[in-house]
């Protein structure tokens, strides 16, 4: 009988089990760093996608008077949540479709994802005060769109007519410029905060903390439970030492007017009124202000967001011939003048004339003061010299900032020969003294005297 010898050589029969036992081995090696060395990473990246955290906005802390009424509100308002993890790869079709249903463009959609892209991923305020069939376009279509979630936020709801609004200030979102500065450093994109007057100043007071909730949802993205929730904490109220009565007096004076009023307790210095016309709407920013809307705000001549009482650098005028009658009188040089007011004088060569053309006669201090006549403190500057004005000038404040807890104030301007020659490089010339006898020339204030 014939015998065929096919028997595999050992060396290569060994060299097949090493290689099977090699890829064995690198499987089991595979596996525990599967299941054991990363376990922790890849229960976590499942815990990701069975877990969903909502945010839970916290609302700002209401502001009143100093009897304890209501100045500034919140009212509850739906937005449109975007859940950036719940969005396909491949999402321009769902792109299409939500625009559809918001009412909004593409471009306002893609535009909103690349402004909140350094939100790290989480979820983000799509569209701010939806309606009713904006609402029901969201719950309709929760399956095909599970990146889509309405959320209730607490919006600021301000006097109407631009009532106080100079002084309350509106929010708005953080901008890119806002995040790149310290004061803002931990905020996220999207972040509603103060942007001017008490909002902006006690922001940190007003803001409070937002919570969340963790929701737990299907393979498709849609909440089936709740895992827990970690509640906000509302923004601390804020009582202002504003007297609603006296604000309201103050602003229909200047009704139809440009220009400030301030209402102060002379023995406290608490600001009891604070009106500059014109005004502007701070409920048009408590959602989120047009392109149009801000560039009209930012273009008008008459500046209507610039609060006239702490920013605006005017004359003070006649009211400052009170500082010049201290001057004056502390100098030892007032109570013994005597001057003819013909309706103008001439210092330096140049004529000046006084308020009453035909003038006031014989004027002495008394007179002066209460007739409020230019030549007398025309004539009173000459003698006193700037930087003698200047000197009482600033002891009663002028040409620094008060300090008032408001943001942007400015300094004013009070001239002396020193600040001439540090600012233009130039002299002081004993002409340019005159004006400024009667709070005009180079004096300049914000709130009126």
């Amino acid at each position: 009988m014939y015998v065929r010898d096919d028997k595999i050589p050992a060396a290569k029969l060994a060299a097949v089990q090493y290689v099977i036992l090699l890829i064995i081995a690198i499987l089991v090696v595979r596996l525990w760093n599967l299941q054991v060395r990363g376990s922790e990473k890849y229960i976590n990246l499942a815990e990701q996608n069975r877990i969903r955290k909502v945010p839970i906005l916290a609302p700002r802390g209401k502001i009143y008077d100093r009897e304890g009424r209501i100045l500034v509100d919140n009212y509850p308002s739906v937005s449109a949540l975007l859940i950036r993890e719940q969005m396909p790869k491949d999402y321009a079709a769902d792109i299409t479709k939500i625009a559809s249903g918001l009412h909004m463009t593409e471009d306002e959609i893609r535009d909103r994802m690349r402004r909140m892209s350094g939100a790290q991923n989480a979820p983000f305020l799509l569209k701010d005060d939806i309606t009713p069939d904006e609402q029901a376009f969201i719950e309709a279509h929760g399956d095909e769109l599970p990146e889509l979630e309405t959320i209730m936020v607490h919006r600021r709801l301000y006097p109407k007519n631009g009532f106080l609004a100079h002084l309350i200030g509106y929010v708005g979102e953080v901008s890119d410029e806002d995040l790149n500065s310290p004061q803002y450093e931990l905020y996220q994109p999207g972040a509603v905060v103060g942007k001017s007057g008490v909002e902006q100043f006690y922001n940190d007071i007003l803001i409070g903390k937002d919570g969340s909730r963790r929701a737990i949802v299907n393979s498709h993205g849609k909440e089936v439970g709740r895992k827990s929730t970690e509640p906000a904490v509302p923004g601390r109220s804020l009582k202002l030492t504003i007297d609603l009565d006296i604000q309201l007096a103050a602003e229909e004076a200047l009704e139809g007017h440009n220009g400030a009023v301030v209402a102060m307790d002379p023995h406290t210095g608490e600001i009891l009124a604070m009106v500059s016309r014109p005004t502007f709407d701070p409920n048009a920013f408590s959602v989120r202000i047009s392109n149009k809307d801000w560039n009209t705000l930012i273009t008008d001549p008459a500046k209507p967001l610039l609060n006239k009482a702490i920013q605006a650098q005017l004359a003070p005028g006649s009211v400052f011939k009170i500082i010049m009658s201290v001057a004056g009188a502390q100098e030892g040089i007032a109570q013994n003048m005597t001057v003819h007011c013909a309706g103008s004088a001439v210092f330096y060569g140049h004529r000046f004339g006084c308020w009453v053309k035909t003038g006031h006669g014989a004027v002495d201090f008394s007179k002066a003061i209460y007739q409020s006549c230019d030549v007398f403190f025309y004539t009173l500057a000459e003698k006193l010299g700037i930087d003698r004005i200047a000197k009482y000038a600033h002891e009663f404040g002028l040409g620094q900032k008060t300090g008032i807890d408001l943001p942007q104030e400015a300094s004013g301007v009070m001239p002396s020969e020193e600040w001439k020659a540090k600012l233009f490089k130039q002299k002081w010339f004993a002409g340019e003294t005159i004006s400024v006898g009667i709070g005009q020339g180079a004096v300049a204030t914000t709130a009126p005297l």
